[in-house]
Protein backbone atom coordinates (compact mmCIF):
# COMPACT_ATOMS: atom_id res chain seq x y z
CA UNK A 1 0.00 0.00 0.00
CA UNK A 2 2.69 2.41 1.22
CA UNK A 3 4.64 1.07 -2.07
CA UNK A 4 1.67 2.13 -4.26
CA UNK A 5 1.30 5.28 -2.87
CA UNK A 6 4.72 6.56 -2.75
CA UNK A 7 4.99 5.07 -6.50
CA UNK A 8 1.74 7.43 -7.02
CA UNK A 9 3.42 10.56 -5.42
CA UNK A 10 6.08 10.44 -7.62
CA UNK A 11 4.45 9.92 -10.65
CA UNK A 12 2.30 13.02 -10.21
CA UNK A 13 5.62 14.92 -8.81
CA UNK A 14 7.64 13.70 -11.89
CA UNK A 15 4.95 15.22 -14.55
CA UNK A 16 4.13 18.53 -12.41
CA UNK A 17 7.97 19.11 -12.29
CA UNK A 18 8.81 18.37 -15.82
CA UNK A 19 6.04 20.37 -16.57
CA UNK A 20 7.01 23.16 -15.13
CA UNK A 21 10.08 22.82 -16.81
CA UNK A 22 8.67 22.64 -20.18
CA UNK A 23 6.70 25.69 -19.30
CA UNK A 24 9.23 27.65 -18.88
CA UNK A 25 11.42 26.77 -21.55
CA UNK A 26 9.17 26.36 -24.43
CA UNK A 27 7.93 29.92 -25.00
CA UNK A 28 11.04 30.57 -25.18
CA UNK A 29 12.17 28.11 -27.82
CA UNK A 30 9.44 28.80 -29.69
CA UNK A 31 8.99 32.41 -29.09
CA UNK A 32 6.66 32.61 -32.64
CA UNK A 33 3.93 30.69 -31.33
CA UNK A 34 3.70 31.99 -27.16
CA UNK A 35 2.67 34.93 -26.19
CA UNK A 36 4.66 37.53 -24.11
CA UNK A 37 2.78 35.64 -20.68
CA UNK A 38 3.86 32.44 -21.80
CA UNK A 39 0.57 31.32 -23.56
CA UNK A 40 0.29 28.91 -26.61
CA UNK A 41 -1.23 31.00 -29.04
CA UNK A 42 -0.88 29.13 -32.48
CA UNK A 43 -1.55 25.45 -33.54
CA UNK A 44 2.28 24.54 -32.99
CA UNK A 45 2.49 25.84 -29.51
CA UNK A 46 -0.89 23.92 -28.31
CA UNK A 47 0.23 20.87 -30.41
CA UNK A 48 4.05 20.91 -28.48
CA UNK A 49 1.88 21.28 -25.28
CA UNK A 50 -0.35 18.22 -26.13
CA UNK A 51 3.13 16.68 -27.40
CA UNK A 52 4.99 17.39 -23.72
CA UNK A 53 2.12 16.39 -21.79
CA UNK A 54 2.12 12.86 -23.78
CA UNK A 55 5.49 12.53 -22.85
CA UNK A 56 5.33 13.05 -19.72
CA UNK A 57 2.46 10.99 -18.96
CA UNK A 58 4.36 8.44 -20.63
CA UNK A 59 7.37 9.23 -18.72
CA UNK A 60 4.93 9.15 -15.30
CA UNK A 61 2.96 5.82 -16.16
CA UNK A 62 6.57 3.98 -16.35
CA UNK A 63 8.10 4.96 -13.13
CA UNK A 64 4.81 4.09 -11.37
CA UNK A 65 4.63 0.98 -13.08
CA UNK A 66 8.20 0.23 -12.49
CA UNK A 67 7.88 0.58 -8.59
CA UNK A 68 4.80 -1.06 -8.42
CA UNK A 69 5.08 -3.63 -11.04
CA UNK A 70 1.24 -3.13 -10.86
CA UNK A 71 -1.23 -1.89 -13.95
CA UNK A 72 -3.66 -1.06 -11.20
CA UNK A 73 -1.35 1.45 -9.88
CA UNK A 74 -0.78 3.15 -13.19
CA UNK A 75 -4.65 3.09 -13.70
CA UNK A 76 -5.05 5.39 -10.23
CA UNK A 77 -2.29 7.61 -11.19
CA UNK A 78 -3.87 8.44 -14.23
CA UNK A 79 -7.03 9.04 -12.97
CA UNK A 80 -5.14 11.64 -10.31
CA UNK A 81 -3.49 13.17 -13.40
CA UNK A 82 -6.80 13.31 -15.20
CA UNK A 83 -8.47 15.08 -12.05
CA UNK A 84 -5.56 17.39 -11.77
CA UNK A 85 -5.45 17.81 -15.38
CA UNK A 86 -9.75 18.97 -15.01
CA UNK A 87 -8.28 21.37 -12.41
CA UNK A 88 -5.98 23.32 -14.28
CA UNK A 89 -7.52 23.28 -17.61
CA UNK A 90 -10.83 24.33 -15.97
CA UNK A 91 -8.54 27.46 -14.94
CA UNK A 92 -7.62 28.43 -18.39
CA UNK A 93 -10.75 27.50 -19.94
CA UNK A 94 -11.29 31.06 -21.79
CA UNK A 95 -7.63 31.11 -22.98
CA UNK A 96 -7.22 28.34 -25.15
CA UNK A 97 -9.75 26.62 -28.00
CA UNK A 98 -12.06 23.78 -26.44
CA UNK A 99 -10.13 21.29 -28.63
CA UNK A 100 -7.22 21.63 -27.13
CA UNK A 101 -8.77 21.34 -23.76
CA UNK A 102 -10.77 18.40 -25.44
CA UNK A 103 -7.35 16.43 -26.74
CA UNK A 104 -5.52 17.09 -23.30
CA UNK A 105 -7.62 15.46 -21.35
CA UNK A 106 -9.00 12.91 -23.74
CA UNK A 107 -4.89 11.80 -24.27
CA UNK A 108 -3.77 11.62 -19.90
CA UNK A 109 -5.00 8.36 -19.50
CA UNK A 110 -4.36 6.46 -22.62
CA UNK A 111 -1.16 7.79 -22.22
CA UNK A 112 -0.34 7.16 -19.09
CA UNK A 113 -1.80 3.34 -19.63
CA UNK A 114 1.11 3.45 -22.54
CA UNK A 115 3.76 4.10 -20.44
CA UNK A 116 2.19 1.37 -17.76
CA UNK A 117 2.23 -1.16 -20.39
CA UNK A 118 6.03 -0.28 -20.79
CA UNK A 119 7.11 -0.08 -17.16
CA UNK A 120 5.55 -3.82 -16.68
CA UNK A 121 7.24 -5.22 -19.98
CA UNK A 122 10.34 -3.80 -18.76
CA UNK A 123 10.40 -5.29 -15.04
CA UNK A 124 9.33 -8.66 -16.63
Amino acid sequence: MLKTFLAILLGVLLWGGLWAFAGSTLPSLLSDHFDEEGFARTTVGLGALVGVSALLSVLAGLLCARITGSMKSVWILALVQLAIGIFFQSRYWDEFPLGYHVVFLALVIPFHLLGGKLGTKASD
